[in-house]
This record gives C-alpha cells, structure tokens and sequence, in this order.
C-alpha cells in the first residue's frame, strides 16, 4: 500500500464535506508560521493529497475537504485546511467550518460541553470562534463568528459574454464573490437549475475578475474573487435565497457561510442592515443559514461587519481511504463534460487553475 488516511465524512445542510485526520505528521506536515503559510505550502508544493482525495473515484464534483493540522495559534483547538476542487485554495469557508466542528465534537477529538462548547479553530484565514450548541451527545447547531467582512464594490455594471450587462457587486466573507440578483437572469434558483447556474458562474466571474478584480485591504495574497453569488427573493418567505458558486463550478447547495457572510456585508453598505441584526438566508434547498450582525468594524480603512453565522452538521460516514500501490488512478480523474473545470479553455477551467503564488512557480513535490 502506497497511502492509507483516515476521515470522516458529513454533510452540512446538504453540502458534502470530508474531515481528513493526520495532518502535520510524515508527508501530511508542512512549514510555515501560520496555517496560511501552511495552505500556501500544500497548494504549491504538495496539492497531490487534494486531487487524489476529491477527485474520482475517491471523490466527487461537489466534495469539499478539510485536512485537520495542530494549531499554530495556542489558542486554538484545532487548525485545518480547506481543499476544494479548484487549485486556488480557499482561506475560509462556513460550511466547512460547521463540518469540522461538528466531527471533532462527535468524534471526541474536541470535549463536548452542553448545552454549549466554545472554543476556537483555526482556518488559514485567522482564528474563529465557535459556539457549538449540544445535546446528548450531539451537535444541534454550530455558531461561527466570521472574519471581517466587507463590500469593496455595490452595484457596478458588468458585461459577460452571453449574458449582456448585468449589475453587480463585489464583496469579501471569508473569500471574495462577485454577487447578482438572479432576476436579471430570469433565474428562480431551484435545484433544477444548477447546470445553468453553474454555467453563468464560470462567465462572470471570469468577467468580474478582469473587469472589476479584487484585492483584499490587509492581506495582499487574496487578489482574486473566487466564486459567485446569485441571489432573489425567496417566494412566499420574506427572505433571500441565494446559490454559491466557486472558481472550481461546485454549486452549493447551502446559502454558504462565507457567501451569507459576504451578502450581509452588501446589505449592511447599501443600509439594509446594522450592528445587532439577525435574520436567515435560504440556500436552493430551502435549507437556511442564520446570521447576526455582531458589529461594525472596518479593514484597511473599508468599512466592515463582523458576522456570526449558524447552521448544522450530520456525519453520514467514516473511512479509512487508501492508495495501492498499483492504482492506476493514483491523482484521481475528472471527466470533463461532467467537471465544467476539466474543460480545457472553458472559463471554468481558467477560473479553477489559478493558484496563489508568491514568488516563481509552484515546486510540487510527488504522491509519497
């Protein structure tokens, strides 16, 4: 056997994610003084684990994976790092957080206090407090307070190909999206939807990129909008629905943490909003996510909230995931008019294999 891991599988609210135990030892350690160097570390130099572990026939188009690393900041209880199908790797994600929260709690790795357990993780984005709601031996809830959160552009015209001029916005939750009501689509953002979602996603994003960009006020490593938000008015509820889109196609199946995150921050700019608010944001399975306003604050001089975000956890699986020695697959596949990223020269693939690099090009090291 060349590789053997051991994980635990969970879906939050519908969006599936693996927790992958190991990280920080043998060919899973990695340098760096932070988890953010750590993140830049394994998607230049060791990205081989994400493509074996969410690619076929391992994994899925919609997999996400979380690798579990001790913390660099002794505060925290935990560090982890975000794997998603896209090569540019994300620096924080809501349903991943809820995800890895909710395993180390079930599982033991993390004490379980009920009714409530707080304690801190740590994404590459910087810590993050967790308030887990518990009971007989469960988790019920897991409440995160986000990052900083801000809108860097409200309500800029954008041409995409195909789709004309839109009216869009630019706004950071933890990654940065591109955000657009789903009207001007003539789009209702059901499940029966998702190819054409999925399709409008790779176009403007791409479209906002070039045309509008982003660049985060503090840290100069994000410079790209990673995914999109479409969003309109839940019919009959009073509240928005909206859909995520990431650089890699994955549409999301809950209003995501970071996208609800990013949305309250364009609500808060355009006034809708303020400091003590709390309100839900459906994703397209009416499955919604709750946000509280905790305060104002700003990011490099741009004005900012920071989000508390809650939603749930349910482990669907546990497993021990291996590499034999003569696997033929040993970095997965894609099959491309299945994974809109394996497309080579569609915008989804351009989209997807950006990568973060710092200095010269990535060093990656082989499969162990």
């Amino acid at each position: 056997m060349r590789f053997s891991i051991e994980a635990v599988d969970a879906h939050t609210q519908g969006d599936a994610s693996r927790v992958i135990f190991g990280g920080g030892v043998g060919v899973l350690a990695a340098p760096g003084a932070t988890m953010f160097e750590k993140m830049r570390y394994f998607e230049t130099e060791a990205d081989w684990l994400r493509r074996l572990m969410l690619r076929e026939p391992r994994g899925s188009s919609n997999l996400c994976c979380n690798l579990i690393m001790p913390p660099t900041d002794a505060r925290a209880a935990a560090g982890f790092i975000i794997l998603e199908q896209q090569d540019y790797y994300a620096a924080m994600s809501g349903t991943n957080t809820i995800a890895v929260a909710t395993v180390l709690l079930e599982t033991g790795q993390i004490e379980m206090v009920e009714p409530v357990t707080e304690f801190y993780l740590e994404p590459p984005a910087g810590l993050v407090l967790i308030r887990a709601h518990c009971k007989d031996g469960r988790v019920l809830r897991v409440d995160f307070q986000n990052v900083p959160s801000f809108a860097s552009v409200l309500d800029a015209p954008l041409d995409v190909a195909g789709y004309g001029r839109l009216t869009v916005s630019v706004a950071f939750g933890g990654m940065a999206y591109v955000l657009a009501d789903a009207e001007q689509l003539g789009m209702s953002l059901d499940p029966g939807e998702g190819l054409a979602i999925q399709a409008a996603a790779a176009a403007i994003c791409e479209a906002a990129n070039v045309s509008i960009g982003f660049s985060h006020p503090e840290n100069p490593d994000l410079t790209m909008i990673e995914g999109l938000i479409l969003y309109r008015e839940a019919s009959g509820t009073g509240r928005l629905r909206q859909v995520p889109v990431n650089a890699g196609s994955s549409v999301g199946r809950t209003p995501a943490g970071t996208g609800v995150s990013a949305m309250a921050a364009v609500l808060h700019a355009r006034g809708a909003c303020r400091a003590g608010d709390t309100f839900e944001i459906d994703g397209m399975l009416n499955n919604p996510f709750h946000c509280r306003i905790l305060e104002e604050t700003s990011v490099g001089g741009v004005a900012a909230i920071v989000p508390e975000i809650g939603g749930r956890a349910w482990i669907t699986g546990h497993g021990r995931y291996v590499l034999q020695d003569d696997d033929p697959f040993p970095e997965g596949f894609m099959v491309a008019d299945l994974w809109p990223m394996a497309k080579p020269g569609s915008p989804a693939a351009r989209m997807a294999g950006q990568r973060r690099l710092v200095s010269g090009h990535p060093t990656e090291k082989p499969l162990p």
